[in-house]
């Protein structure tokens, strides 16, 4: 059982794949960076950036569970900045908004474009694993929504910066409170050294197990 109480279902039209040929830099924590950490949830706190995009790119923050690495399936929420000419502006996103995507072959995103969380603040996001094959996004705002994946078990959790061109400036990037949920329903913080992983230009900056800041971007 998740992290959060008060839910409201406010996600608008599942959307199919993002596009192949998008480039795509990380930077943030894997909790192990392999297999396995058997977890059925993971939380944390994002503080909202609002860095400049150009009209083809997005730019996104977010927690995540691993539920395969070979194949790459799924599941994860944040918030995510769209450029104006972007895949996700042109599939229906607002500007700047809150999102939960899952895959299991085909990734399945809804946005919730209620609006987005404020530049400045920071928010909470969760995915958990509901039992029956389900797992379920939610976040600070109370938004709630739930993906038959059909995996019953997260292998790992990832907490990351996600953009797709270096021009875009991170800085102010800040992960905290970042807890896993056991199989037991016990919810934990993150309680081994991380795997640290950033692409260039942008710099991790670790400050426990369980928070993260990171810089860098050229600027757009």
């Amino acid at each position: 059982m998740g992290l959060g109480v008060a839910m409201t279902t406010a996600l608008i039209t599942v959307m199919p794949i993002q596009p192949v040929f998008a480039s795509h830099y990380y930077d943030g924590y894997d909790y192990k960076g392999s297999c396995c950490a058997y977890t059925n949830g993971v939380f944390g706190s994002i503080a909202t950036i609002n860095p400049n995009i150009l009209t083809f790119d997005w730019f996104q923050q977010w927690v995540e569970n691993a539920l395969s690495y070979s194949p790459d399936y799924w599941i994860q929420t944040g918030y995510i900045k769209c450029g104006s000419q972007s895949w996700c502006a042109t599939a229906g996103a607002t500007t700047d908004t809150y999102y939960c995507e899952g895959n299991v072959g085909t990734p399945l995103t809804g946005f919730f474009n209620n609006p987005g969380p404020s530049p400045g603040t920071s928010q909470s996001y969760e995915t958990y694993y509901e039992g029956g094959g389900y797992w379920a996004c939610w976040n600070g705002s109370g938004d709630y929504t739930e993906y038959d994946l059909g995996n019953t078990q997260s292998i790992d959790m990832q907490a990351k910066t996600e953009t797709t061109n270096t021009c875009i400036a991170i800085g102010g990037t800040h992960f905290s409170a970042l807890q896993y949920e056991d199989t037991g329903s016990i919810w934990h913080f993150w309680d081994v050294s991380p795997y640290g992983y950033s692409d260039s230009p942008y710099v991790l900056n670790y400050v426990s197990n369980s928070e993260f800041t990171s810089s860098g971007g050229t600027g757009c």
